[in-house]
């Protein structure tokens, strides 16, 4: 009787692994259309902006869309895309950036093309930025994420050893995208070392903006899977790289939008482009100084003079909090 429980057990785990395998070819060993992609990635052609004919300028940041989501509020997320947009032909804003989890499946092609498509016709004109999530690497939809986010071309724009981490630049403003889907044990040392050498290029008077996906400070909660606030791991492996040159430090992972100040350092959780809001949290982290749920929108930075204006917005641009830095 054991016998055959074995030998179902193990008919059952080549079927699996047969269909995972299939699913990968089908899947994860594709590109996606050039004809979408070249309406998208950013090339030099692009570097010319609104913004520039302004001393004034922005950038919009938001994270875990999970487009289509069942779960997910498809059009919140496209109600932002338009916000963006209008902000972008307004030269209010440079950039939009996601910071991950555009699906909760990444390996299915057709969310990406389906994606393409949703910008095309929603927001055709501002270039989007992106960190990697973890739901964005489910059955290798990272070669996906690589095919939009990992070829840009820009002069502005350069990548580390790997296309996950990255530094944009744009007049005396600085970010610094991170390999941080899930935690500190996703950045290779190569990685770390390559972050550590472009932070020390960069003026002591610029202001850098530290972006990743998985949080270091926030509130949360905890369910079977683990603890949802506070990331020990980031906190003690990753943040040390950046504490003494960083202003401001922008994540996603949590589904809440909330502002932190923490280590001399402004923490932002912005969670909230769609994907289903996260529960009441258990745990309020010690620098909270704002925090909202169920409510879906953006992270607004506006460079006016020497004024840095933070705020966060709902889907239609209304404010939710503002707070002014200076460098």
């Amino acid at each position: 009787m054991k016998k055959k429980e074995l030998n179902n057990k193990h008919n059952n785990f080549l079927i699996f692994s047969f269909l995972l395998i299939i699913f990968y070819i089908l899947f994860s060993c594709e590109t996606l259309d050039k004809n979408l992609l070249s309406n998208y990635i950013i090339n030099d052609l692009d570097y010319f902006s609104l913004s520039t004919l302004n001393d004034d300028f922005g950038f919009a940041i938001s994270s875990d869309p999970h487009f289509f989501g069942k779960n997910s509020n498809l059009q919140a997320s496209i109600n932002i895309l338009r916000t963006c947009e209008k902000y972008y032909l307004e030269g209010r804003i440079e950039k939009l950036f996601i910071l991950g989890d555009f699906f909760d499946i990444g390996g299915l092609k057709e969310n990406w093309i389906r994606f393409l498509k949703l910008k095309k016709e929603i927001s055709p004109n501002i270039k989007i930025l992106s960190v990697i999530g973890n739901h964005d690497k489910y059955f290798g939809g990272q070669i996906f994420w690589k095919n939009i986010f990992g070829s840009i071309k820009s002069q502005d724009f350069n990548y580390g050893p790997s296309s996950f981490i990255w530094h944009y630049s744009f007049k005396n403003f600085h970010f610094i995208g991170l390999n941080l889907p899930s935690g500190f044990f996703n950045m290779k040392p190569t990685e770390i070392k390559w972050i550590e050498e472009e932070l020390n290029k960069i003026p002591n008077e610029d202001f850098i903006v530290i972006l990743s996906h998985s949080f270091f400070y926030s509130s949360g909660y905890k369910d079977i899977s683990g603890n949802w606030f506070d990331n020990k791991g980031n906190i003690k492996n990753i943040a040390p790289i950046f504490a003494n040159k960083a202003d401001l430090v922008v994540s996603g992972h949590n589904h809440y939008m909330e502002w932190i100040e923490q280590d001399d350092l402004v923490w932002i959780i912005v969670g909230a482009m769609g994907g289903k809001p996260d529960p009441s949290p258990s745990f309020i982290t010690k620098g909270s100084k704002w925090f909202l749920k169920d409510q879906f929108g953006f992270f607004l930075i506006e460079i006016k003079g020497e004024k840095i204006h933070c705020s966060f917005q709902d889907q239609f641009g209304n404010i939710l909090f503002h707070k002014t830095l200076k460098k």
